[in-house]
């Protein structure tokens, strides 16, 4: 399961990461991908030198964070010893974030995929400390944002791993828990 789990965000992390607004600018995607690059080698100080290249160009500030967070993630998920420390993860899951608090009606597409990538991290980082109830909300609100990025712009399919990611962690949805339970019961009654 652990596994399964460092794949699943090993994936996410490197798939999710493409946004439209990057195609814009050259400097940002030749950025982004050198960024995806280094963290699929696991050269993840080279990935986060070129995050903060990144962040430092006004458009790209955004996407900055977000790479960097996910590179972060990904290295914390390979960490048995779990010695990365956290405290500058949850800054920048807030500078995210922050950006969900517009009116949600004049929000892009990417500003809500970033809004969710936010969520999506801090649901992560809040599980590590065993802060479950934050955790379950942040992974509530990164769906929202997720799906609100895909009403947006639906042809935005970088948002679909990331969002099913976060409805698996979320667990099944009530009504099917008790469908499970009850067949569970009938088939052990015979």
């Amino acid at each position: 399961m652990l596994f399964v789990l460092r794949l699943l965000i090993t994936i996410l992390l490197c798939s999710g990461a493409h946004n439209s607004f990057a195609d814009d600018n050259e400097a940002i995607y030749a950025l982004e991908k050198d960024i995806l690059t280094a963290r699929l080698q696991g050269n993840y100080p080279q990935a986060l030198l070129l995050c903060a290249q990144l962040k430092a160009i006004p458009a790209g500030e955004a996407l900055g964070i977000a790479l960097e967070l996910d590179t972060q993630l990904t290295a914390l998920s390979w960490d048995a010893r779990k010695s990365v420390k956290t405290e500058d993860m949850v800054n920048q899951t807030d500078r995210l974030i922050r950006g969900c608090d517009q009116k949600r009606s004049k929000l892009t597409a990417d500003q809500f995929f970033l809004c969710g990538r936010g969520h999506f991290a801090r649901a992560y980082l809040s599980a590590m400390d065993g802060k479950f109830y934050a955790a379950g909300t942040h992974g509530s609100d990164a769906i929202e944002a997720f799906e609100a990025a895909l009403q947006r712009d639906p042809t935005l399919t970088d948002v679909k791993l990331p969002l099913g990611m976060a409805y698996f962690y979320a667990g099944p949805p009530p009504g099917i828990r008790e469908i499970r339970s009850a067949g569970a019961l009938v088939y052990s009654q015979g």
